[in-house]
Formats: C-alpha cells, structure tokens, sequence
C-alpha cells in the first residue's frame, strides 16, 4: 500500500462539495450530557460509551439502501460488532490484532465476511499515545481481503478516535492511503455519516458493479484470511499478549504445531509520522468532488 499520504499535509482528504453536515439528535445530546457527568474517559472501556452513542445516533441517520439483485430482497442493515479479530497469512508472516469496532452487514460468523467490512474502528484512552498505523493495518487486512477476492470495489474506511480528537482513515482503489484529523462532535459525525453512505453506496448492487450483496458474498471462499467475533471480552484469563491488538510473526510450521509462536514487534519506526504538528480542522473546506466520488466516476468511464 502506498502510505506517503498518512498525515501528510499536502495530501488531504476533504468532504465532498454538497455534503451537509451532520446535527447530533436531542436524543444524542441529552444522553451525552449524561454521560459527562457521570462518566471518565480515563480507559477505553469507559471512552467507547461514548463512542457507542455516537456511532448509534450516525447510523440511525443513515438511509439504507435497496438490494436490487433480488426482487425479494429487503434492505440489509449495517451492524457494529465489537473485538473483531482480523487475520491476514502470507506465507510465514501472520498479522493479526482485535478491532475495537466493525460496521459491517451479515453477522461475521464465516471467513468469507471479512471483505464484506465497510467500517473498521478504533477506540484510544483520553491523552494516550495515538497509533495511526494500527488502524491502517486493520483496514489494510479488509483492502487486501478485497483484492485477493478480486472485488470491484477496494475502498475501506476507518477511524481512531479517544472520543476528542478523531483521525479517519480511507483506502481507495489505487490502495492508496488517506487520513484527515477533526476535532469537534459536528465535524466528526459529518465524516462518519459520508464514509458510511460512501461505503454503503459502493457495496450494494445500486451500483454500477456491487461487491458485497449478501447473496453473493457468501458464494465465495477467502483463502489466508480469518475473522473472529466476540462479543464480551474481559482481561480474566486472557492472555496479556491479547487484551491489545498485536501483530505477530510465525517463522515455522513447527513452531506454530505447537503453539509457540514467537512475537515480534512491527517495525513501524519506518511508517513514523511525518509531522505531529499535523492538524486538519481547517481541511473540511469544500471540494469539488470527494476522493471517494471521483474514483468511481473515472471507473465507470472505463
């Protein structure tokens, strides 16, 4: 994948020219004010409450769109699902870590959904240090996914957020990645709203060539990928190595026979962010068109 983008400020990811910006209901508001009172961002648990809410209140305000490859068809919802295991193998190499959030349809109970991800997130601890990579490579795993089963449509989207400040994260179908960094509630669930539609749009058969239909996403085998579902997960009896996403590496068969896999650490220093002073609040300028747009535009003249 080609990362030069990240956090690269003379590559900006914008919002589309007409695209309205989202009001968080009185319901969201009402029940935010709550949770400010009573409630401390000072883990990931306590933050994703708040996260909850948000995604809730976003998803709501999303139209569904009609599957049309079957008369009979309803339209399909998008689900959250919390502590998805992503895996992707190739050859010795094994990358693997627990998503915090997936905004997906069906119900992630087979290998072959994992193409079917619109949305992968993750949630950080008020002032923790911000990993952006770890998001890339969730999304990344989806993106390749994608391409192993030689879909159309490669955009995956993501977001990293400690409830303040919000990064999201897009893949397009150059497997070229892009980030931008907001930070208010209005601005945020803006983004969140335009990469649900976005995603939403390009996998149903209201496009021109759908990807990710129900129908036809589980008449295809996915070979090197896995996907773990879990819903409640605690830190009793679990493995320090895996209360946080990690990525390993599994140098042999043998070894892996054993369960005895050895971990290393990613080497990310590689990938390091080019500027922290990177700050993107101004970038929500208008555009002619969104990323997302103009790239389905060029396929389609194609």
């Amino acid at each position: 994948m080609d990362t030069s983008r990240v956090r690269n400020p003379m590559f900006r990811w914008m919002l589309p020219k007409r695209m309205i910006q989202h009001e968080p209901s009185q319901w969201l508001e009402d029940a935010l004010s709550r949770f400010d009172k009573r409630w401390h961002k000072n883990s990931e648990n306590t933050t994703r409450t708040e996260i909850d809410l948000i995604l809730l209140d976003v998803l709501n305000a999303t139209p569904e769109i009609i599957l049309l490859d079957d008369l009979n068809d309803t339209p399909e919802t998008i689900g959250c699902w919390g502590e998805v295991e992503l895996s992707w193998i190739d050859g010795p190499t094994i990358l693997t870590g627990h998503c915090d959030y997936v905004l997906s349809y069906g119900k992630l109970t087979e290998k072959t959904d994992i193409s079917s991800i619109l949305v992968c997130g993750q949630v950080n601890c008020k002032d923790a240090p911000k990993n952006i990579w770890l998001i890339v490579a969730y999304c990344g795993i989806v993106h390749k996914a994608r391409i192993a089963l030689g879909e159309y449509d490669k955009f995956v989207h993501g977001f990293m957020t400690d409830g303040d400040t919000w990064e999201f994260v897009c893949i397009d179908n150059a497997s070229q990645v892009w980030t931008i960094k907001v930070s208010t509630l209005r601005k945020a669930m803006t983004w969140l709203r335009h990469i649900l539609y976005s995603a939403q749009r390009a996998s149903t058969p209201v496009a021109a060539n759908p990807i990710a239909s129900k129908s036809n996403m589980r008449k295809k085998k996915l070979k090197n990928f896995n996907l773990v579902v879990e819903r409640f997960r605690t830190k009793d009896g679990v493995h320090e190595d895996e209360v946080k996403p990690s990525f390993t590496s599994d140098t042999s068969k043998c070894d892996q026979s054993k369960n005895d896999l050895k971990h290393f650490k990613v080497v990310l220093e590689r990938l390091r962010d080019r500027n922290d002073a990177y700050e993107s609040e101004d970038s929500l300028v208008d555009s002619e068109d969104s990323l997302y747009d103009s790239e389905i535009a060029e396929s389609h003249k194609q």
